[in-house]
């Protein structure tokens, strides 16, 4: 006959097997143990994971989710929690690289006279995400004497797990920032990184380092090069971020000529640029025309134009492009066929056209009947912008809002008699949250709207 064990036997076995959570009940003497699979575990505290107070009491009081209650508060380290500087005033080295382990997103805020917390002995072997924002002095009296800006170096926090990199966000803040140079490091050591993005002057870098990074990266997703990193960009580096195998955004501000373009197009493979879905450019407006024909999966186009030439006579290639913007940096009219090139793209949800800085931009020759011929065709559109001098009348307003049912935002330049449309017997505009009515410059005279 078999003896049966005792309730402590069995306790002691599932103490020995798995981590307990104890559970009491009235009609039992002693405590019953039960083991709760860590899959259990996570799926108690998934509901909690944003929830730092709640994370905290359970680590505090729950010993059996205490090591996923660490996991999930330490996940993310930002300013606003504050971790950054606990982890930095641990005395103990030990103990710092427990919690460092479970750090997947670093987050920095840095400012003029920002010291960062000594982090070059602790190794963050998890960390996927590292985020530097940097910003303006708190006050004009912080710097009296200096100029704005600050300089830090981020190459000791680069690891092979690293797949996503942000120095600099938009707005980037007045001023000189700068890290040191650790785009060799880059290359070398994160071949898993997807996402690039670098606003930050790098001191002592080439555009050979850049280039050394796209060779190195085949992961590459996306890439933004802005501001004082623009000097990264030259046609070297063009034409490997044409050839790149994954790349499908790419973003600058560095002005793109012609010869650039020309330059990376050639011997580059079967379709240098074929994969890039998203490009946000200054450009020569010839660069964008030779680029155009490189770029069938292109879906959002924005770009900032400069220089002769008439790139929707090339949009036709561009048939799966769903965004488009485009800013005139020089003078330019609008005409009715660059209008018509935009017929066949039914997929068009966003279209933005208009002059940058001292520009100007025409559309004095294009008729409210041809527009609203047009933009029948477009139908799908939620976000208009169209500023541009003009000659249209309140027609093209009431005409827009019964064609495009779906639109939601809507800018456009002119001068607008709004009683009438007030008077319609019909609402249009079923869905339009933002309706801005603007002058281009002194259109239709001063103080008008």
């Amino acid at each position: 006959m078999t003896a049966t064990p005792s309730p402590s036997a069995i306790a002691a076995t599932a103490t020995a097997t798995a981590s307990p959570t104890i559970m009491r009940s009235n009609n039992m003497a002693r405590p019953r143990v039960v083991a709760l699979p860590s899959e259990m575990v996570a799926m108690v505290l998934s509901d909690v994971e944003h929830d730092r107070a709640t994370l905290m009491s359970v680590m505090r009081s729950n010993k059996e989710m205490f090591e996923h209650a660490v996991r999930l508060y330490w996940v993310l380290v930002n300013p606003s929690n504050r971790l950054l500087g606990k982890l930095s005033s641990m005395t103990s080295l030990g103990r710092q690289q427990v919690y460092a382990q479970h750090i997947q997103r670093l987050h920095i805020d840095v400012a003029p006279l920002t010291i960062l917390p000594p982090l070059h002995h602790i190794r963050f072997n998890k960390l996927r995400e590292l985020v530097v924002i940097y910003k303006e002095a708190e006050s004009s009296t912080q710097l009296p004497h200096a100029p704005t800006g600050c300089h830090i170096g981020i190459s000791h926090l680069l690891n092979p797990s690293l797949e996503v990199l942000k120095l600099g966000d938009e707005p980037f803040p007045p001023g000189r920032y700068s890290t040191g140079n650790f785009l060799p490091h880059l290359a070398g050591r994160c071949p898993d990184l997807r996402t690039l993005s670098i606003r930050s002057e790098v001191m002592g870098a080439s555009p050979r380092c850049l280039t050394r990074v796209i060779e190195g990266c085949k992961e590459l997703r996306r890439l933004s090069i802005n501001s004082h990193a623009r000097v990264l960009i030259d046609a070297q580096a063009l034409k490997h971020i044409a050839a790149h195998p994954r790349l499908f955004v790419f973003r600058t501000d560095k002005l793109i000529t012609a010869s650039d373009v020309r330059f990376a197009l050639s011997d580059n493979g079967p379709s240098p640029f074929g994969r890039l879905r998203r490009m946000c450019l200054r450009t020569e407006t010839e660069a964008a025309v030779l680029m155009v024909p490189h770029t069938p999966k292109l879906e959002i186009m924005e770009i900032r134009l400069s220089g002769p030439g008439n790139i929707f006579a090339h949009l036709h290639e561009l048939e799966q492009l769903e965004q488009m913007t485009l800013f005139f940096m020089t003078d330019h009219i609008l005409t009715e066929d660059d209008f018509n090139a935009l017929i066949p793209h039914a997929s068009l949800r966003e279209l933005e056209l208009g002059p940058l800085n001292t520009a100007n931009l025409y559309a004095s020759s294009v008729s409210v009947t041809a527009l609203l011929r047009i933009f029948a065709a477009l139908p799908n559109i939620r976000t208009l912008r169209l500023l541009a001098h003009n000659r249209w009348n309140v027609d093209l307003l009431v005409g827009l809002g019964r064609l495009l049912p779906r639109l939601e935002r809507l800018e456009i330049a002119g001068t607008y008699d709004f009683s009438i449309m007030e008077s319609l017997p019909t609402a249009i505009f079923p869905r339009l949250t933002y309706l801005c009515v603007t002058k281009v410059k002194d259109i239709g005279g001063p103080g008008t709207l």
